[in-house]
């Protein structure tokens, strides 16, 4: 401690290089944490002197990397510190090792007012739009993945211009994955993030992915972003902007049950809405719907039959799926789920007459486009956009929480139940108001898509972990839409 304070530089220096080696020993943290030692290093930071920040930079790192090391940071000043370091260093040892050691810290809760009252955010965004080094704005996306996994520090993000920052460096191959966890973070939690990347067209990039476009992990962060768009009421629209229905519905055809839950959680959510409806109306989506009806059981079964419901509510939907006459699989489905009351509700929408005008427009369009053609012209559309990705089958191995659900009590038969609407990220919607409606519903269904499930906490990196479920026999989605058009041609 007497050497840290010291006016004398040797003296810091044999200080500081007595912590860095301290700090190496598992379990010293605490005791240097005790001495008051912290703080005197950070101090070091801001020093004039480049040898004396490269040995402050060096002990904080390792004092970091320890598993009890970033609670020590918490009062200290050490995210304005490295901010002044991050803006001014052009060592690029001093960078690598302020980066790991943000790395670390940067999702410590007890330093978050921190984070956000310092500039360290806006040091990095900034840094990064005049680097011209990929090896040096690598070492910049780390700490920021970690930094901005909350609203307030993405707040801080966003006003640094830092989605647009990000998304320039798409083009760059060796970034791209990073990009893409980075920006996916900011579908998580609020509005505001969400209207950033809309502006800066990070929404596009990430539904790119989502379809299939990038590395298998960018599959993954594309595919969570979609749910996470989907559960944001105010984004909803962007995605049937965009023609991502196509592809919602077509992940109920892939064999994996905990992937076609959540699909039809959003689907659900998205068909609530009269232009929901309206925009599934050119599409053959009955196949998949009927097939879950007589293959698929419990919760998958349940949601499914819960979006058949709020399809009733449009007209042209409700004829497209009396005329597949399914009284007799929606009867059987009804034993296959623990409340079968969704079923009566269904039957009792279903024997709603539909306006003869929209009997013989339901005629002229069939038959309706299939959704294998459908995503392949999203596909093709996105291939010309980024003609350096190379389209790759999506096997989502992500793992999200699970949910709960209640329904809606019987409604009169003549009449349409009200849509059911699931729980959008934090906040519950309400079901939509409907004149011919004699019940209303809310169906409650939280999906945990924070993508701290899929960034690993490790020293000096922010790499995506792999994935606790890693099924290798799920189909290819659009082979399995493909087959099922040719079985139907047949």
């Amino acid at each position: 401690a007497n050497q840290l304070r010291s006016k004398d530089p040797e003296k810091n220096v044999r200080g500081l290089v007595a912590v860095t080696n301290r700090a190496v020993q598992p379990g010293t943290v605490s005791g240097i944490n005790s001495e008051g030692l912290v703080p005197l290093i950070v101090a070091h930071l801001s020093s004039d002197i480049e040898a004396i920040v490269q040995y402050a930079v060096w002990a904080l790192n390792n004092l970091a990397l320890q598993p009890d090391g970033p609670k020590v940071f918490e009062g200290t000043g050490a995210f304005a510190a490295y901010a002044k370091v991050i803006a001014g260093t052009a060592d690029m040892d001093v960078l690598r090792r302020s980066c790991n050691s943000l790395t670390a810290i940067g999702r410590e809760q007890s330093c978050l007012s921190e984070i956000v009252s310092s500039s360290v955010i806006p040091a990095l965004v900034n840094r990064i739009s005049k680097s011209g080094s990929t090896g040096e704005t690598d070492l910049l996306l780390q700490p920021l993945s970690e930094l901005c996994l909350y609203k307030s520090t993405q707040e801080k993000f966003i006003a640094a211009n830092g989605a647009a920052v990000v998304l320039s460096l798409v083009g760059e191959m060796a970034l791209v994955e990073k990009v893409a966890a980075l920006l996916s973070l900011l579908t998580i939690h609020h509005v505001s993030a969400i209207d950033a990347l809309m502006k800066s067209q990070g929404l596009q990039f990430l539904l790119d992915m989502a379809f299939g476009y990038g590395s298998q992990r960018m599959v993954e962060y594309g595919f969570a972003s979609v749910l996470n768009i989907g559960l944001n009421e105010h984004s909803e629209h962007y995605l049937l902007e965009k023609g991502a229905i196509a592809y919602i519905v077509g992940l109920m055809a892939l064999d994996r049950p905990d992937i076609v839950e959540r699909g039809a959680v959003l689907l659900t959510n998205i068909l609530s809405h009269s232009d929901g409806r309206e925009s599934i109306r050119h599409l053959d989506w009955m196949d998949i719907f009927e097939d879950q009806l007589g293959t698929a059981s419990g919760r998958p079964l349940y949601l499914a039959i819960r979006s058949l419901i709020n399809l009733t509510h449009d007209d042209f939907c409700r004829e497209v799926i009396i005329r597949r006459n399914l009284e007799m699989k929606i009867l059987a489905a009804e034993k296959k789920i623990s409340d079968g009351s969704v079923c009566d509700i269904l039957l009792g929408n279903l024997k709603v007459a539909v306006p003869d005008q929209v009997k013989a427009e339901v005629t002229s369009k069939l038959p309706l486009e299939p959704l294998s053609s459908a995503i392949s012209s999203i596909k093709a559309s996105i291939g010309s956009r980024r003609p350096s990705f190379a389209p790759v089958a999506p096997t989502f191995p992500i793992v999200l929480g699970g949910s709960t659900a209640s329904v809606a009590p019987k409604p009169k038969t003549t009449t349409l139940s009200a849509p059911e609407v699931s729980t959008r990220s934090v906040a519950t919607s309400t079901s939509p108001s409907n004149s011919s409606s004699t019940a209303s519903s809310k169906a409650e269904s939280k999906i945990d898509s924070d993508l701290d499930n899929l960034l690993a906490n490790v020293e000096g990196t922010a790499t995506a972990p792999p994935p606790a479920s890693t099924s290798s026999d799920l189909s290819d989605l659009d082979a399995l839409l493909a087959a099922a058009d040719d079985a139907k041609a047949a």
